[in-house]
C-alpha cells in the first residue's frame, strides 16, 4: 500500500525536499500506470466506479471522524496537542469542507455562500452520482465492497494516529491515489462510452480538469510535510544531543 510506502520514506529521511522527491520517484516508479488503466472494461467499469462512488461519498466524514479520534487518542496517551497535530488536522478540516462542496461555494460568494452549505447537492459525491447517471441512465449505488471497507479502516486509523509520521503519510498517500485513480478513470469512462464528451464529466473536470482541485490537494499535502516531518526530525535530534 502506498502509505506504508511513503510512511517508509519519511522515516528514513531528513529533509522535506528529499522526501517529496523519493516519493515521486516511488510514483513514477511503483504507481504511475494504475491498474484500472489496463483491467477495466465495460463489464467491470460500473462496479469500479460504484466503489469509487462510496470512496467519495466517505470522504467528508472519514476525515472529520478521525479528528475525533485523534483527539481522545491524545487524552489517553497524554499527548500534547502541538504544532504538528494541529498541521495535519487542518489539512484533514480542509479536506472534509471542501468534499461537502462548501469550499466552492465560499470562494465564489464569500460570506453569503453559508446558507447554502446546507444544500448537499454539491457534495463531491453527489457531484459524481450525477455523473454516473449520465454514463449508464440508471442511479448508481455506492458499494461499500470488504475491500473498500478495508482500506477506509486503515486510512481513518492512521489518520487518527498519534504518530505523526503515520497521520502526514496517510493523507499524503490518499491524496496522491485518489489524483492518479481520477485520471485513470477519467481517460476510461471516455475510452469504453464514446458518447460521453470529457467536459461532460463535472466530478472528474473539479479534481483533474483545467484547474484540478486533486492537484491542488497534493501540493497543500506535500507542504505538511516540512512542518511535520523535519519538525518531527529536529525534536528526535534533540533528543538523542540530550
Amino acid at each position: 500500500m502506498m502509505f506504508n510506502k511513503a510512511y517508509s520514506i519519511m522515516k528514513s529521511c531528513n529533509l522535506s525536499g528529499v522526501i517529496e522527491n523519493k516519493i515521486d520517484d516511488l510514483i513514477a516508479k511503483k504507481y504511475s500506470q494504475h491498474p484500472y488503466s489496463t483491467s477495466l472494461k465495460l463489464d467491470n467499469i460500473e462496479l469500479a466506479l460504484s466503489q469509487a462512488l462510496a470512496i467519495s461519498q466517505s470522504c467528508p466524514y472519514l476525515f472529520a471522524g478521525a479528528l475525533n479520534n485523534l483527539l481522545f487518542n491524545c487524552i489517553r496517551e497524554g499527548r500534547v496537542i502541538d504544532k504538528k497535530i494541529e498541521a495535519t488536522s487542518s489539512v484533514s478540516i480542509f479536506l472534509s469542507w471542501d468534499e461537502s462542496g462548501s469550499y466552492n461555494k465560499t470562494k465564489l460568494l464569500g460570506d453569503k455562500a453559508l446558507p447554502l452549505i446546507l444544500n448537499s447537492d454539491e457534495f463531491h459525491a453527489n457531484i459524481l452520482k450525477s455523473d454516473l447517471r449520465k454514463i449508464f441512465k440508471k442511479e448508481i449505488v455506492p458499494y461499500y465492497s470488504k475491500n473498500v471497507a478495508a482500506y477506509l479502516k486503515e486510512i481513518a486509523s492512521a489518520l487518527s494516529n498519534t504518530n505523526d509520521l503515520k497521520r502526514c503519510a496517510a493523507l499524503l498517500a490518499f491524496e496522491i491515489h485518489a489524483e492518479i485513480v481520477s485520471k485513470v478513470l477519467w481517460d476510461k469512462i471516455v475510452e469504453i462510452f464514446p458518447y460521453i464528451q470529457k467536459h461532460e464529466l463535472a466530478f472528474f473536470e473539479l479534481h483533474v480538469g483545467e484547474n484540478p482541485a486533486e492537484e491542488l490537494h497534493v501540493e497543500m499535502t506535500k507542504s505538511m510535510i516540512k512542518i511535520v516531518v523535519e519538525t518531527c526530525l529536529l525534536y528526535t535530534s534533540d533528543a538523542a544531543d540530550e
